[in-house]
């Protein structure tokens, strides 16, 4: 069975997540191997360990967007709020109106609304042929009493009421996407239409990154954003599997497995976010962490074989393979501290590759994100250490760490999770040299 379509389709649904851990750890052996290119120092082995732990509920910067598909390339233009690419020649963005929906709910209120025009519509016409001529006599109008105003909590209900019932309506516009995707994915791929696919996933990745990150979108139903990832996921496979030179396709059906695993753990956080859970509950927790384990093995492939494509030298890619390794990393942690540790000390080189890697034509925000993720990672691994007695390499680690945000502060003064995250390594240093931390 090909890879790409073991998207959680039950497959090893029932292993557990220390199950998945035995085989991170000859993952993460064989990928820091790979990773290191002779005709590359940047690869060489480094003398400190560096990872990332990140809060899977993030997404900033995770994915990639390609240039046109004709273009064959992964390295588009800067997109803002997606991290890098240029859509312009993929589908537009669907846009839903939701003034019509809220337009019908209010016909039920006001002055009378729709009931109003229906009542006009009932009433029998004039008896009297000349009272067409006669003018209208005014009717009395009863002055309404002031209706009081909604409280702060019933706004805010409404409100979120609204947010919900727009999340409701995008879900089912992106199935019915889907279905149509879907009939016709056959198709493009019998015709080889590379481009067709790519296109067609790359609208179905935005989609499905827009359902995740709509907190309404995420509560009320998830699926939804599941079903338009791998749709995406299958688009790209199969886009592929026509064009195996396409970094584009390559770079992005890595990006759509990586976005749905990132949906899985934060599924999963919210599974567990109300506190004790049943027995039921934490095995499905674990169930889904799994599946998202293994989605993100099968995203740092994908990324791996953009490196092959670029020869190694493709910041994007590497900067991706290093989050998904980081994001294996923070499901272990809890389980497995020195398993955690080797993902981390994978997903470091390549963080430091990718910034290795960063050209000087790049933007401010793309060549600052690289030493943010590395500082930060830093910073994590050294709480690792610091819980494994090791307050040298700890230190070692931190003041490494504080360097990077250092940097990336002086690239981007905005970067306010840089900020955050040099004060936590100073916090973490004066703890240390008090051996209180």
């Amino acid at each position: 069975m090909d890879e790409g379509r073991m998207l959680g389709d039950g497959r090893d649904a029932g292993r557990s997540v220390a199950e998945w851990l035995e085989a991170d750890e000859e993952e993460a052996r064989e990928e820091t191997a790979s990773s290191r290119l002779e005709a590359d120092p940047r690869w060489e082995d480094r003398e400190y360990s560096w990872a990332e732990r990140r809060d899977p509920g993030g997404v900033e910067g995770y994915e990639a967007e390609a240039r046109a598909p004709s273009r064959g390339a992964w390295d588009g233009g800067v997109d803002r709020e997606q991290g890098y690419g240029d859509e312009a020649r993929g589908p537009r963005e669907i846009r839903y109106d939701e003034d019509g929906a809220r337009d019908s709910v209010g016909g039920l209120r006001g002055d009378g609304g729709e009931y109003r025009e229906r009542a006009a519509e009932r009433s029998p016409p004039a008896e009297d042929e000349d009272a067409r001529w006669r003018p209208e006599e005014p009717v009395p109008r009863r002055d309404r009493e002031p209706r009081e105003e909604e409280p702060p909590s019933r706004q805010a209900a409404a409100a979120a009421a609204a947010a919900v019932g727009s999340a409701r309506r995008a879900a089912d516009s992106v199935r019915d996407r889907v279905r149509v995707v879907e009939s016709g994915i056959s198709g493009m791929a019998r015709d080889r239409n590379a481009e067709a696919l790519l296109s067609e996933g790359l609208g179905l990745l935005k989609e499905g990154r827009r359902l995740a990150n709509s907190r309404g979108g995420l509560s009320e139903d998830p699926g939804a954003a599941e079903l338009a990832l791998r749709c995406a996921a299958a688009c790209l496979e199969e886009a592929s599997r026509i064009a195996p030179s396409n970094r584009a396709a390559a770079g992005n059906w890595g990006n759509a497995l990586l976005a749905l695993g990132q949906l899985k753990l934060r599924v999963v956080s919210e599974m567990r976010a109300g506190g004790d859970v049943g027995a039921a509950a934490e095995e499905a927790a674990q169930r889904v962490e799994g599946e998202a384990c293994e989605l993100l093995v099968l995203a740092g492939r994908r990324f791996r074989r953009v490196l092959e494509l670029a020869d190694g030298r493709d910041a994007r890619a590497l900067c991706n393979w290093g989050t998904a390794l980081c994001l294996r990393a923070a499901v272990a942690t809890e389980v497995d501290p020195g398993s955690a540790i080797r993902l981390l000390e994978a997903a470091a080189e390549k963080l430091q590759a990718s910034s290795d890697a960063t050209g000087p034509t790049a933007s401010p925000q793309d060549a600052a994100r690289p030493l943010r993720l590395l500082g930060t990672t830093l910073r994590d691994l050294a709480a690792l250490y610091a819980a494994s007695d090791d307050a040298e390499e700890a230190v070692v680690t931190l003041e490494d760490a504080a360097g990077c945000l250092g940097r990336a502060l002086d690239i981007d003064g905005s970067d306010e999770a840089a900020a955050q995250a040099l004060e936590d390594c100073d916090r973490m240093l004066e703890a240390l040299a008090s051996r209180s931390w």
